[in-house]
């Protein structure tokens, strides 16, 4: 092996080369080495039989042993060697099973559903029907002026909201605490069945994406939520059916939907004409 051969190979291996500056005193002379006129072909060889990896260590064996003579291992062979060594590695396959049969593939990360964040107001309207509204705090907006002109248009309950009670998600800001929708509906459920258990409803009007999520049977995206607005839904847990709504605040802000809200209150029985 000459000189550029071995600094080929020295490189292919990932070994760092040095070349002295300064001759010491008890050194031999420096010998110039006699450079091929032909450049070395450094295209990659095709692939033989075997793991590469064990073919580069018989290689280097032979080479250093010296009754089989000096052995030129071949630039494409080391780069392959160097190439499925390092997906070896990275892959953490045993370096016995077939290469071909060991697909390296990508880690797919799950999609997971942001945390559950949310403030309810419940009304217990009348014997029949509950309300529930996934409302904005700090927003000192006339919501429950709105419900209770909303209610007395379709005769429900006495006239006026009876005093709200208000859950809001997480409960306590612990490490550690799940605040997951799973564990937001479970809360929400053990509640509604302290309140509900002796006196069911039939009905629940849920004004806002976050009140029918904390309440539905299964676990919904926001999206799906937002399909169901102005549908009948029905609720098992509680033997109830749903009204989807917007949340009483995006009505104040988009006065054009209370006429949606309204077609749906008659459609539905709630209201009447």
């Amino acid at each position: 092996m000459n000189e550029r051969q071995r600094m080929q190979y020295m490189e292919a291996a990932g070994i760092d080369m040095f070349v002295p500056r300064f001759a010491l005193s008890q050194a031999r002379p420096s010998v110039t080495c006699a450079l091929p006129d032909e450049p070395i072909d450094a295209s990659p060889s095709p692939p033989a039989q075997g793991a590469p990896a064990l073919r580069a260590i018989d290689a280097r064996n032979d080479r250093n042993d010296s009754s089989k003579g000096p052995s030129i291992v071949a630039l494409g062979d080391i780069l392959q060697t160097s190439e499925v060594a390092s997906a070896i590695v990275q892959s953490g396959v045993d370096i016995n099973d077939n290469p071909s049969s060991s697909a390296i593939e990508p880690a797919v990360e799950p999609i997971l559903d942001p945390d559950a964040q949310f403030s309810l107001s419940i009304w217990r309207v009348s014997d029949s029907l509950l309300a529930v509204d996934a409302r904005q705090v700090g927003a000192a907006l006339p919501t429950e002026a709105l419900l209770s002109n909303i209610l007395r248009a379709c005769a429900q309950g006495s006239g006026y909201l009876p005093a709200s009670d208000t859950l809001s998600w997480p409960m306590v800001d612990l490490p550690g605490k799940p605040k997951d929708w799973a564990a937001a509906r479970e809360m929400v459920a053990t509640f509604l069945e302290g309140k509900l258990l002796v006196k069911p409803v039939t009905t629940m009007l849920l004004f806002g994406e976050e009140s029918f999520r904390a309440i539905a049977d299964e676990a919904l995206s926001a999206d799906a939520c937002r399909n169901l607005r102005f549908e009948c839904v029905d609720i098992d847990a509680f033997a109830a059916q749903a009204l989807v709504f917007p949340s009483i605040a995006e009505i104040l802000h988009d006065p054009s939907q209370k006429k949606t809200v309204w077609q749906c209150l008659l459609r539905h029985g709630i209201a009447q004409r």
